[in-house]
């Protein structure tokens, strides 16, 4: 028998409708959470990258500081720093030159000793055969961390396999003049580190990846990875050859921004004698600090006379101004000579050169990479402890409180250099010229007791919007 009465009802297109829009609105959420979620871990993954470049970059700054010994060695600062874009997209875009955010592209210089295996120089001849008798590469090595200017590295016409840098199409990074931008995007920047390695005693043999003659650090062949062993020896007092080994103990303060070099030197020889003298146009002569007290030479059976009111005279000085000249003749030249020379000219590097994009055929020439897109090396100093960071206020105290870390920037445009001198050693500065009193009154004397180095980088894929930042403290003792 037949039921009837018995109704089935089906969906409306209405209820099917709202359905499928329920299930696309869910779906959208979905995708949403996905690609948020998807998103944030590409920036996870991009941040967690940049800090373990960073971290190595920091270590091996870190290693190369603590194998500096100030009381017999050198280390040295350049300071620069001017507008650049941020990104190609910015520079693009355009913008007003004062609103062109400063980067810091400083030049740290120091001789460290540490085990250094030659990067170019591989015990060989220029005709790729080994030689004769190996060259003992003493322990002490310059190492030179700075940003890179850009050129292509291009094979020899007569396909002898030999590349060399294109330096008629130099890429600086340094604007033309400060009322100008970098013409190179701040996150395209690369930090490099040039090692130059020196042999324990001269040696005249021809050798590839090796200075042929003596020369200064800051030759095309150094900045090129031509060469990375020098011909010269590192610091024997009474080599001619020796890089270091004439060079006075002191600290020495240049200043190329008026277009010569303008220096300024707080000496000490080898009898604990300190001497001031400035070197440029119109420069002074010198001035020796003995009793407290400043004097310069006035000629005449009395030669030295005391700055602050001409009396009394010193007679009994031994050395002369031409003694003091003539071991001092090679100072002016010192920054160009050893790490950075700003009076190169537009078609000569001034910096370590790199390809950002070099042939697979020419990896041998990669020997300067080291950070790329590193838009910031920022390097300071202070005379104060960081690790006296907190002052004790006794017993009872509630706490501690702060004690102020005073850290110094290089000025842009000038270069500083410390010779030689211990830890918070004091030169004198009893009475000095106004420009020497100047820099002594900001406690510009003696080796830093600490340095800090900060590192800004960013994603080369352009995943992140905001750099990375660390920074390290290295302290001396």
């Amino acid at each position: 028998m037949a039921l009837h009465g018995a109704s089935r009802r089906a969906f409306t297109l209405m209820e099917l409708l709202v359905s499928v829009a329920i299930l696309a609105g869910l779906m959208v959420m979905v995708g949403t959470v996905f690609t948020t979620a998807t998103r944030a871990s590409g920036k996870a993954a991009t941040f967690t990258t940049l800090q373990r470049h960073q971290r190595q970059a920091l270590d091996m700054i870190r290693a190369d500081l603590a194998g500096t010994n100030p009381g017999t060695g050198v280390m040295a600062l350049a300071g620069f720093a001017f507008r650049a874009f941020d990104t190609p997209e910015k520079q693009a875009a355009g913008s007003p030159i004062d609103q062109v955010p400063v980067h810091r592209a400083d030049v740290l210089m120091l001789f460290t000793q540490r085990p250094v295996e030659t990067y170019v120089f591989q015990q060989q001849d220029p005709d790729g055969q080994p030689l004769a008798t190996p060259i003992a590469i003493s322990p002490t090595v310059q190492v030179v961390y700075g940003h890179a200017d850009f050129a292509e590295l291009v094979e020899n016409p007569s396909g002898s396999g030999l590349w060399a840098y294109d330096t008629n199409q130099l890429r600086r990074i340094e604007p033309a003049s400060l009322t100008a931008a970098s013409p190179v995007p701040a996150c395209q920047w690369h930090l490099a580190r040039r090692v130059v390695a020196f042999p324990e005693s001269p040696d005249p043999q021809p050798a590839s990846g090796r200075a042929e003659a003596a020369g200064p650090l800051t030759s095309d062949g150094f900045l090129e990875a031509v060469w990375d062993l020098t011909w010269n020896t590192y610091n024997a007092p009474t080599d001619a050859t020796s890089v270091l080994g004439n060079t006075p103990a002191g600290v020495f303060w240049y200043d190329w921004r008026s277009g010569f070099p303008l220096q300024y030197c707080l000496l000490r020889d080898d009898i604990n004698n300190c001497w001031f003298r400035r070197i440029g146009p119109f420069g002074q002569p010198w001035m020796m600090f003995e009793g407290g007290y400043w004097y310069r030479p006035v000629g005449g059976p009395q030669p030295w006379g005391r700055t602050a009111d001409g009396m009394p005279y010193l007679s009994n000085v031994m050395r002369t101004v031409d003694d003091l000249n003539n071991a001092s003749g090679q100072l002016p030249l010192l920054p160009g000579q050893l790490f950075y020379n700003p009076m190169a000219q537009p078609e000569m590097p001034r910096r370590t050169v790199l390809d950002p994009t070099p042939p697979p055929a020419a990896a041998d020439r990669l020997a300067f990479a080291f950070l790329p897109n590193c838009s910031d090396f920022k390097v300071e100093f202070t005379y104060d402890d960081p690790q006296e960071a907190w002052q004790p206020q006794g017993a009872g105290a509630a706490e501690d409180i702060p004690r102020p870390i005073f850290w110094e920037a290089v000025p842009h445009g000038q270069m500083w250099i410390w010779s030689k001198v211990a830890v918070g050693e004091n030169l004198p500065s009893a009475w000095l010229p106004p420009e020497a009193a100047k820099i002594v009154s900001q406690r510009r004397q003696g080796w830093p007791r600490a340095v800090r180095v900060t590192l800004t980088v960013w994603d080369e894929n352009a995943r992140s919007e905001e750099p990375v930042v660390q920074t390290l403290i290295h302290i001396f003792h």
